[in-house]
C-alpha cells in the first residue's frame, strides 16, 4: 500500500548488472559524465507495485493518508472474515496522528473523524506516544488536539527519521510497535561539584521519547546553520528579486533530509515560492520546492510545472528534478507567467477591531474553542490597530531563562510573541543603534494575532498571541510627553487626528504621589507574569 510520497530508488549500472544508490554511480560516471544516460538506468519499487490511494476520484473522500488507507482496509478485512473490530483499537492513535502529521484536509468529515476519534484518551494504548505526550506536557496545556499533536509531537517523531541515525531510526520504529527493552540511562551531573548520579532504568520508549526531543533540537541547530548560509547565497545571487526564489544551495545543505524544512522557512521569511536546489548529478538538479501559504500562486506544482521543472508530491509541496541548463529558462519563465512586481504580502484576518474595543472576553470566547483548530481550520486571526505602548513598558521572557518571548500590555490586554530572534526585541522597541539603554519612545503598533490562552498555575489567563506586526513612533504622544514637561496642563489630551484613536494622559500634576493599593490575585499574577 502506497501513498503519495516520493519513494527512494536504486541505479543500475547495465555495464555490470550491479544495483547501488545514486551516490555511488555518480562516483563511478563522474569521470566521463556523457556516458550517464546509456550505461544507467534508474528504477523503483514502485514499478512493480499496486498504487492504492483516495485520489482515484472513486471514493468521496480524498483526505485519507497512507495510514488512513491500511486502517480502511484493515476494517473492511474484518468484516468480511467476521473479526472483531475490536483488535483495531490498538492502533487507531496512530491513524489520527497520521492524518494530522501528514496535513490532511479537516474539513473533510470521515478525515475528521478519524483525527478526533484517536485523540480520545480511550484509544491511547502506545507507550510511546503516551511517554512522548508527557515529556512535552508543558507544550501542551490543553493536552492532545490536532493543533498539540501537529505542532508538537509530529515534528519530534518526523525529526528522528529525517535526521537521526540509523539506530535511532530503528529503536524508535520499535519503541511504536511496542518491543519491550530495559535500558540503562546515565543522567549529566548538573554542576561538576555534584556527585555523579547513579545509572537509571527505563523503557525503551521512555529513552526514545528522550531521544526524539535531543535529535529535534540537533535538526533546529543545523537548518538554522542551513539558513544562515543559504541567506547568504540568495543575498549574493539577487534570487530574492525573482518571484520564485530559486537557490543552488549545493555547497551549503549536505543532508538533504533538512532541504524542505529550509524551503518552508525562506518561503515565510520572503513571501514567495521557493526551490532548493541541489546537485543531483554532473548535469541535472534534485531538491524540494515550498509555497508561501499566502501566495497567489496557488498550485506551485502545476506552475513549476508550466515553467519546465519536474515536480512530484503535494499542491506546494514536493520533490523536484531539472536539467542545470534549464534553470535560467524557467526563472525566466515564472518571471513572464507571474512578474515579481504582482507579488503582494496579504496577511488575511477574521476580524478587525481597534485595542479600545477589545475586552479579555472577546479573547476568551475565541481560545475556549481550542479543540476545533487544526490543519485546515486554522485558529482565527484578528487585527488589532491603535495600540499605543511606550518602549520600556515591552519586556522579555522565556522558558529556561531564554529570552525568546516578549510581552507587553496595552488597554489591560496582554500581548505577546513567541520564540523570537534575538534582534526582534529591538525591532518592536525600535531602539537605536547608537547609545545605551532601553527605548522610551512612545510606539503606534497594529498586530495580527491569535485569541489563546495562557496556563498558570493551573488557570487561564486570556492574551493575544502575536503574529505579525508594524510599529512606528507615536508622534502625537511624544509631542503630548514634551508638551507635559514643559510644565502645562496635560490632564487630558482629547481625540486624536487618527479615527477611533485616542491618548490620554493620567497625571495632572508634575509629580504625582504615589498610593498604596490592595490587588487581587490575578493582578499580582498579571505583575509577576508579565
Amino acid at each position: 500500500v502506497l501513498d503519495h510520497h516520493l519513494v527512494s530508488s536504486e541505479t543500475q549500472d547495465t555495464w555490470t548488472g550491479e544495483w547501488m544508490d545514486r551516490e555511488k554511480a555518480i562516483s563511478i560516471y563522474k569521470e566521463n559524465p556523457t556516458e550517464y544516460k546509456t550505461r544507467f538506468k534508474t528504477d523503483c519499487y514502485t514499478n512493480y507495485c499496486l498504487p492504492v490511494n483516495s485520489t482515484d476520484g472513486e471514493y468521496p473522500c480524498t483526505a485519507i493518508c497512507g495510514a488512513g488507507v491500511v486502517m480502511k482496509f484493515a476494517e473492511a478485512y474484518c468484516e468480511k472474515y467476521n473479526i472483531d473490530t475490536e483488535i483495531l483499537d490498538n492502533i487507531m492513535e496512530l491513524v489520527s496522528l497520521a492524518e494530522i502529521a501528514d496535513g490532511m484536509d479537516s474539513v473533510q468529515s470521515e478525515a475528521r473523524w478519524y483525527m478526533l476519534e484517536g485523540l480520545k484518551e480511550f484509544y491511547w494504548h502506545n507507550d510511546f506516544i503516551k511517554e512522548l505526550c508527557d515529556r512535552l506536557a508543558d507544550e501542551m496545556p490543553y493536552g492532545r488536539t490536532i493543533s498539540s499533536m501537529g505542532w508538537t509531537i509530529a515534528p519530534k517523531i518526523n525529526g528522528v527519521f529525517r535526521y537521526g541515525t540509523e539506530d535511532e531510526i530503528i529503536n524508535m520504529c520499535r519503541a511504536i510497535r511496542g518491543e519491550q527493552e530495559t535500558i540503562i540511562y546515565k543522567p549529566r551531573r548538573k554542576s561538576k561539584n555534584d556527585p555523579v548520579p547513579e545509572p537509571e532504568e527505563h523503557t525503551l520508549q521512555w529513552d526514545m521519547a528522550r531521544t526524539c526531543c535531543n535529535v529535534k533540537s540537533r535538526q533546529d541547530t543545523a537548518v538554522r546553520s542551513f539558513m544562515e548560509k543559504v541567506e547568504e547565497i540568495i543575498k549574493k545571487t539577487e534570487a530574492n528579486k525573482n518571484t520564485i526564489l530559486f537557490v543552488d544551495c549545493s555547497s551549503v545543505i549536505d543532508k538533504k533530509t533538512v532541504t524542505g524544512l529550509v524551503a518552508n522557512k525562506l518561503a515565510s521569511k520572503y513571501y514567495r515560492p521557493v526551490v532548493l536546489l541541489r546537485a543531483f548529478s554532473p548535469t541535472e538538479f534534485g531538491g524540494s520546492c515550498r509555497n508561501y501559504s499566502q501566495c497567489e500562486i496557488k498550485n506551485l506544482r502545476d506552475f513549476l510545472r508550466q515553467c519546465g521543472i519536474t515536480v512530484k508530491g503535494h499542491d506546494n509541496a514536493g520533490g523536484v528534478f531539472a536539467d542545470k541548463d534549464k534553470i535560467p529558462d524557467a526563472i525566466k519563465k515564472a518571471n513572464e507567467l507571474f512578474p515579481p512586481e504582482k507579488l503582494a504580502v496579504v496577511h488575511p484576518v477574521d476580524w478587525e477591531l481597534p485595542l479600545s474595543d477589545l475586552k479579555k472576553e472577546y479573547i476568551s470566547e475565541v481560545a475556549d474553542n481550542y479543540a476545533i483548530w487544526g490543519n485546515s481550520v486554522p485558529s482565527p486571526t484578528f487585527a488589532i490597530t491603535g495600540i499605543r505602548v511606550n518602549a520600556s513598558q515591552i519586556t522579555r521572557s522565556g522558558p529556561n531563562g531564554a529570552k525568546t518571548f516578549i510581552r507587553f500590555k496595552a488597554n489591560n490586554i496582554s500581548f505577546v510573541k513567541k520564540y523570537c530572534a534575538s534582534g526582534e526585541f529591538d525591532t518592536m522597541t525600535m531602539k537605536d543603534r547608537v547609545g545605551f539603554g532601553v527605548s522610551k519612545k512612545n510606539l503606534l503598533m497594529n498586530v495580527i494575532g491569535e485569541f489563546q490562552y495562557e496556563k498558570y498555575e493551573d488557570k487561564n489567563y486570556p492574551v493575544v498571541k502575536i503574529l505579525y506586526y508594524d510599529v512606528e513612533e507615536d508622534l502625537e504622544a511624544n509631542e503630548a510627553d514634551k508638551q507635559k514637561m514643559a510644565g502645562g496642563d496635560w490632564s487630558e489630551i482629547e481625540e486624536s487626528t487618527s479615527k477611533n484613536k485616542k491618548v490620554v494622559a493620567k497625571n495632572a500634576t508634575p509629580v504625582a504621589q504615589k498610593e498604596e493599593k490592595k490587588i487581587d490575585a490575578d493582578e499580582y499574577r498579571d505583575d509577576f507574569y508579565f
